[in-house]
């Protein structure tokens, strides 16, 4: 009667167990979704911002400096202070910072000249 019993308990407890741990994994998959539907809802606000590329005040030197044929941009930064875009352009990358306080846009060639393009334009709010 005893080996019964005590069988019993092991396999309670053994299920228990295993039951404890499923839930565990659960909840982690859950929180793994949670954060990459947040990842994703981030990179849609940051690429809507980019899909209306020609109404920023520095895209016009940028299509004169680099063209805007074939141009992907991929934002980095846009705070208060500047805005820091990734370009591509038929596989040569390019990047631009525009500060936005005082108006000066810096476009640097990422593989091969270097800076070419630094001034402060003459933008109206």
């Amino acid at each position: 009667m005893r080996n019964p019993l005590i069988a019993l308990v092991a396999t309670a407890a053994l299920l228990a167990a295993c039951s404890g741990e499923q839930a565990d994994a659960g909840i982690e998959a859950a929180s793994e979704n949670e954060q990459s539907f947040t990842a994703i809802q981030n990179e849609s606000a940051e690429n809507s911002k980019l899909q209306d590329l020609k109404s920023l005040p520095e895209f016009t030197v940028i299509d004169e400096e680099i063209g805007s044929d074939s141009l992907e941009a991929e934002l980095v930064s846009d705070n208060p202070g500047e805005r820091v875009l990734l370009l591509n352009k038929d596989g040569d990358e390019f990047k631009s910072i525009f500060v936005k306080e005082t108006k000066r846009l810096k476009i640097i060639d990422i593989d091969g000249e270097g800076l070419i393009f630094n001034d402060i334009l003459d933008i109206r709010n």
